[in-house]
């Protein structure tokens, strides 16, 4: 598609789907959001962020289903929504393990 001048995101089903995927996540974080106290962000900047200094971008992206670019940004110390702490903080201490 791009070959022809054409961007594949523009299409009415990627952008459909991209929406899709938006919103079965905010939902999915306002079902969390509903169910747990949310901590300061604080607490993931000290406590789980240097964990994930060793914790390749694909890992990251496999324990919690957000994108490499979003997983990249969480590196350089954006704090991702807290229903993904224990899912980095766990795939962090399997290099512990290994």
């Amino acid at each position: 598609m791009r070959a022809d001048g054409r961007e594949p995101m523009d299409s009415a089903g990627a952008r459909r789907k991209i929406g899709e995927a938006n919103a079965q996540r905010r939902r999915e974080e306002i079902e969390w959001d509903r169910m747990h106290d949310k901590p300061e962000p604080e607490v993931f900047t000290r406590e789980i962020l240097p964990l994930l200094e060793g914790v390749s971008l694909g890992k990251m992206k496999a324990a919690t289903g957000l994108s490499v670019t979003t997983c990249a940004k969480v590196k350089r110390g954006y704090v991702p929504h807290p229903r993904h702490w224990s899912s980095l903080r766990a795939e962090a201490s399997k290099l512990d393990r290994d």
